[in-house]
């Protein structure tokens, strides 16, 4: 046993020598084939429009199960005994960037917006034959309206936040924000971009149409001008998407 243990010491001791000796050209170096683009992760349409429904299944998950966006916190759903615990959400003294309440959901908002760019980039690669251009145009529509739903509420909720309009591939550590005005903006620009292209009506009962981008952008508008002072024209704007909303869904009689 005692040989043994030399044996595999003396070959343990030598293989450390050969490897400090050698030259770093010898060592194995990587080279592969493909590094992850757009071109190769979409090779069909319907890779595509797996995005889309990533995304809705990625807001569906948040919306349901996150208490937070459910209002928790606020005085729609609070209680005496939360407060005093000292860890309830009402006990704002306790929250920071690293609270889990604040974390998950700034993080979850940024994870739709980078689903909504992966998508945009997909409907870009040349080599896919949609069936009809309006097709393709649906799709970028839904990732536009994300992608504005995500900012609309990631304004709401920080204030101005870095603008991510691309998905990138590696990691990127040099984001500054926008301002809050700059952020709704944004969001503004990207929910007219779906709004023109959105149908009247589903065209399969969950997806989201023209009034789904007209109620957000009435929100956007009336957010971004209470943030300018209750600008006027910013109002005017809002209460028109407001009325394009009950023209498409009519209210109760």
């Amino acid at each position: 046993m005692m040989k043994t243990r030399k044996y595999i010491a003396v070959i343990f001791a030598a293989m450390v020598m050969g490897i400090s000796g050698c030259n770093d050209d010898l060592f194995l170096e990587e080279h592969p084939d493909t590094f992850y683009t757009a071109e190769d992760a979409f090779k069909t349409e319907d890779q595509v429009k797996a995005c889309v429904t990533n995304m809705y299944a990625h807001a569906r998950y948040w919306l349901q199960n996150d208490v937070f966006l459910k209002g928790a916190g606020t005085d729609m759903f609070d209680t005496p005994m939360w407060r005093s615990s000292g860890n309830g959400m009402s006990n704002f003294s306790s929250w920071s960037t690293d609270k889990n309440e604040v974390k998950n959901i700034y993080e979850a908002y940024y994870q739709l917006v980078s689903y909504a760019n992966q998508t945009l980039e997909g409907t870009e690669v040349k080599t896919l034959n949609w069936d009809s251009e309006n097709d393709r145009a649906q799709v970028r529509a839904q990732a536009n309206f994300f992608r504005g739903f995500a900012y609309l509420t990631l304004g709401e909720l920080f204030g101005g936040v870095p603008e991510v309009t691309k998905f990138y591939q590696e990691p990127r550590y040099d984001f500054t924000r926008m301002t809050r005005e700059e952020t709704y903006r944004f969001a503004i620009q990207d929910l007219k971009n779906a709004a023109d292209t959105l149908p009247d009506y589903p065209g399969e009962a969950g997806y989201v149409a023209k009034g789904a981008a007209y109620h957000y952008l009435a929100e956007a508008y009336l957010a971004l001008a209470t943030e300018l002072g209750d600008d006027r024209d910013l109002l005017l704007q809002s209460i028109f998407y407001a009325t394009k909303v009950t023209e498409l869904h009519s209210l109760m009689t």
